[in-house]
């Protein structure tokens, strides 16, 4: 299984998200879920993905990000 930590651009080298299992795009949001079900929304765009490092870098527009627990769901 391939799960992949995210990051975001300036962000310190400090992962936002680990053990992503999803990511949808959605114009200038990208939602990312982890294994274990937490879903954060960052307002901004995908600048890679290294499936060899499983890392995602994501460029934020802003600084809010939404965080959706597993059990507030849609």
């Amino acid at each position: 299984m391939c799960l992949a930590t995210a990051y975001v651009v300036g962000g310190g080298g400090e992962p936002i998200l680990e053990e992503v299992s999803y990511m949808q795009l959605d114009g200038d949001h990208v939602q990312i879920v982890s294994f274990s079900g937490e879903k954060k929304v960052i307002n901004g765009r995908v600048i890679e993905v290294d499936f060899f490092a499983e890392t995602l870098l994501l460029e934020q527009y802003d600084t809010s990000t939404a965080e959706v627990s597993p059990e507030n769901e849609e």
